[in-house]
Parts: C-alpha cells; structure tokens; sequence
C-alpha cells in the first residue's frame, strides 16, 4: 500500500516546477530535442518600475532637465542615439547592440486608465488584458498553449527565478520553473522514491493512480533530468559577468543549445523601484542588464543561435517626470520597452510622450499600448493568433525582419 507523500516535495526551487510535471500528459525519459529551429521567446521583467526617462534620455528637451533636477543626465552624460535622445551611460553592452542593428525601442508605453500600483499593474501586464488576475490567466500560459497546442514536452515554458510569474499560470502546459539549476531535481527521499517506482508499475494500483503517478513523478523526474544535463554540459561562447541576470542568461542559452525544447522564457530582474538614490542604482542596474544582454547575444551569435531568439524587456510602469526630494522618482505611468535580437529591426519606435502635456498626476501619457508589444512577440514572431492569446486584436509592431 502506498503510504501518504506530499507531492510539493517532487522538485525544490517552486511548487510551480512539480505542478508543470502534474499537469503534463505522461512522458518517460526524454532525450533533448535535435531540432533546434524553432523560435524562441525570452520575457524580460524590469520589476518595480523602470524608470523610462532616464533610460532612453530626451536630452534636448528643457522640461526635462527641469523637472529632473540633479538627476538629469545631459547630452555630455549619454550614449547618444541621435539629435534627441541617448541612452543612459551605464548602457555601454546594450548601445552595442543597438549600433548593430539588434535593438527595437519602444516609447510611451502603456494602457488606459494606469494604476500605479506594482501589484495590480503587474497583474495587467502579465493577464495581457486590463481585466488582470479575474481574466483568469496568463497571457505566456495562453500563448503556450496556442503555440504548441499538441506538444506534450514538459519543458514548453520556463520561468527562471524564486517564484512563478501570473503570467505563467493557468494553461494546459503549466511551468517549469526553479531559481537555479542544480535545485531542480526530485527531493523524495530513497524509499519514497522505491515506492513510487513500484507503484508506477504496479498491477495492484488503479491505472487512474499510476497515470496520475506518471504525469507527478516520471514527468517531473525526466524534466529535471533534461534541464539539469543541458546545463551541466553547457560551455558557453561568451564570458558572462558574475550577476543573477547573466546567470539566468546563460541558463536560458544552456537549454535553447541542448534543445530542450522550451519555446517560451520568463526571467526578472528587479530592483527597479528608485523612490531614492537613483543615480547610483541605475548606474549598477543598467550595467548589469546591458552587459549580461550583450554576453547572451554574443553567446546564442556564436552558437549560430541568435536569430532564433527574440529578447522582450519591459516594466509595470514608468516613473514620474518630476524628481522627488530623495534622489529619486515615484510611480509613474508610462514606460519604455524593448525587442533584441538578430531579427530585429533596430531603432525607435512608437510615438515619444510629450513631456510638456502630462497627465493631471504629472505623468507621461502612453501613446502605444504595451499589447501591440505582445502582439509583435505572438503573431510576428511566433506566428500564433494575437486575439486568441489576448482576446483581441491588436497591431505588431513593424520592427521584426
């Protein structure tokens, strides 16, 4: 007789990582995929609201320098795009990839009526509807399931960090998900395992039981083995800074080389929430993100890899225009986004907010709504139908090979 096991004890890292094998049709030991063709997304959350303003810079603009106060950067302080913006100076790896062609920039994004709060604009963002949460679920989830509607790889989606987005729940093909590698794998103890391997075969269990023991144990069993191995014989292309950023990166990069199959990424990156000392923490921030960005495409580039990935950055929000007296700036609302890859067609897009006509909180007001950014990734990239994963239609942008 089986004796009771609690099933969140399957894989460590997230209770998402044992519910993607729970909900996968079964599987046994699965080999990595030898075709590697197939795209891939990368979903890059700047979590806590970027600021946007001092990302990509207006610098000729005096309301900005104005309304910035110390933390205004001026056209000596950029790394400049052209007559009107630059980006920020610790922005040294992404204005590479710029210059070359590889980054799409994305102004005034946004939706109507913006909340400025991280959890319910979040909720927006990853829901992929202004609906949020009640929509039900997540728009990766969704387009996974639209994507790969037959595809019974336990590996579709993955998202790489201590816990899984909204944005990854509620399909059919639920989440893979762990903070690091080596964490993902079976913690059940010798015996438990002896026990369920009997039981997986056993004649004296129902077959209702041993399929829902196949699906909870054998799947989980082969997704962490695949994704562990990958890792494991990985020898990237690229030096990758020390930085939890370029550690997923070269994780994402491990597992797109070892086609493991996965079609969809979600990673974060936070610390973007600079109600104060700004200037210092963007300084880090943006080094960090610009040099792990450039390590990775200089990696999949290497590998012959890079035009088959898509890289999209963005943030809940945006932050104020005006300057608080900390150093910093407060929510705000809209924001900037990004596309990188070699199937990008580098430059600005979107319409620029005006900075001299704010909204009555005295913030920028969107002038591209951030689905015709999904829109891009769904139906110019992937290829999947925009108004099935986000219940209506919306208009890519025009920045994709």
């Amino acid at each position: 007789m089986l004796r009771p096991f609690d099933r969140r004890r399957f894989l460590t890292g997230s209770v998402a990582a044992a519910a993607a094998a729970w909900c996968s049709p079964s599987s046994f030991a699965r080999a990595p995929r030898a075709d590697t063709r197939g795209r891939v997304l990368v979903m890059l959350e700047l979590a806590g609201g970027n600021d946007g303003l001092n990302t990509l810079v207006p610098y000729r603009r005096d309301e900005y320098a104005e309304a910035r106060r110390d933390l205004a950067l001026g056209a000596q302080d950029l790394l400049r795009i052209d007559d009107e913006v630059g980006l920020h100076p610790s922005l040294v790896g992404l204005k590479s990839l710029h210059d070359a062609g590889r980054v799409a920039w994305v102004e005034g994004v946004g939706y109507p009526d913006p909340v400025r709060s991280h959890f319910l604009s979040m909720d927006v963002w990853h829901a992929g509807q202004l609906e949020g949460r009640r929509g039900g679920s997540g728009w990766l989830a969704r387009l996974v399931d639209h994507v790969a509607p037959d595809d019974d790889d336990p590996n579709l989606l993955v998202a790489l960090g201590a816990r899984v987005p909204f944005s990854c729940e509620g399909g059919e093909h639920r989440a893979v998900a762990f903070a690091k590698p080596a964490d993902y794998r079976l913690v059940a103890a010798g015996d438990e395992t002896t026990t369920l391997d009997s039981a997986v075969s056993s004649t004296q269990v129902s077959e209702r039981a041993r399929a829902f023991l196949r699906r909870a144990y054998l799947d989980a069993r082969a997704s962490s083995d695949v994704v562990r191995s990958a890792v494991a014989k990985y020898q990237p292309s690229a030096k990758y800074p020390g930085t939890t950023l370029a550690a997923d990166l070269r994780t994402v990069a491990a597992l797109i080389a070892g086609g493991v199959g996965t079609r969809v990424f979600s990673l974060q990156m936070s610390g973007f929430d600079t109600h104060n000392g700004q200037r210092g923490r963007q300084q880090r921030l943006f080094t960090e993100l610009g040099d792990a960005l450039a390590a990775f495409h200089a990696d999949l580039d290497a590998a012959g890899l890079a035009d088959r990935v898509l890289v999209v950055g963005y943030s809940e929000f945006g932050r104020r225009v005006s300057a608080n007296a900390s150093g910093g700036t407060d929510h705000g609302a809209a924001g900037l986004a990004f596309l990188l890859g070699s199937g990008v067609k580098g430059g600005l897009y979107g319409v620029r907010p005006a900075i001299d006509r704010l909204d009555a909180n005295g913030d920028l007001q969107f002038t591209t709504d951030f689905r015709r950014v999904y829109a891009t990734a769904i139906e110019s990239w992937l290829g999947a139908d925009t108004r099935a994963v986000l219940g209506e239609s919306h208009e890519p942008l025009r920045c994709l090979a």
